[in-house]
């Protein structure tokens, strides 16, 4: 299945998995060949999910100013700019020379997407994001994936695989 998405994936505007089951080894290769080998945005569906007319409608975007992060807005703009309302979520460890969230409100504002900013504090970013999109009510949270290798998140744990694992609601990310 890997060697599939990173075929057919490399000529996809986006690449549509569902959840990787960690515990069970499903799906995480699959997500690797997807954000390293096709290098295309991919959206995570978690099994339960039932899409209906309240989809992207509220989208979060969790920003730290990272590569990965800026990846993932720019491979969202379409989504982002039918969405009725727009919220970015920052919080924790942030680039020190990363764009600022409110570079990244006038980066919308320039395209004609007003967005708000949502400021979360925690120790752990991965649960505070996902708490914060389910709080606020969005039904699509935007993320920049491994900042750090997969290797190393796939090791010692990371932002990405917390996400991943916890999640209840899409995710669209970007390497």
């Amino acid at each position: 299945m890997a060697d599939v998405v990173k075929h057919s994936g490399r000529l996809s505007d986006l690449i549509v998995l569902p959840k990787p089951q960690r515990e069970r080894n499903l799906g995480q290769s699959s997500l690797k060949a997807a954000l390293y080998g096709a290098g295309r945005p991919v959206l995570i569906c978690p099994g339960q999910l039932q899409p209906d007319a309240t989809f992207a409608q509220h989208v979060a975007v969790g920003w730290n100013g990272s590569l990965p992060a800026a990846r993932a807005v720019a491979s969202s703009l379409d989504i982002i700019h039918a969405a009725k309302r727009v919220s970015i979520l920052t919080g924790g460890k942030v680039q020190t020379h990363g764009p600022t969230v409110e570079e990244l409100v006038d980066y919308y504002a320039l395209r004609g997407i007003t967005a708000e900013v949502v400021r979360f504090s925690g120790k752990d970013a991965a649960t505070e994001l996902l708490k914060t999109s389910k709080s606020i009510g969005a039904s699509l949270l935007v993320i920049g994936a491994y900042s750090h290798s997969h290797e190393t998140e796939m090791l010692f744990g990371g932002n990405t695989e917390r996400i991943v694992d916890k999640t209840e609601m899409p995710i669209l990310m970007a390497h």
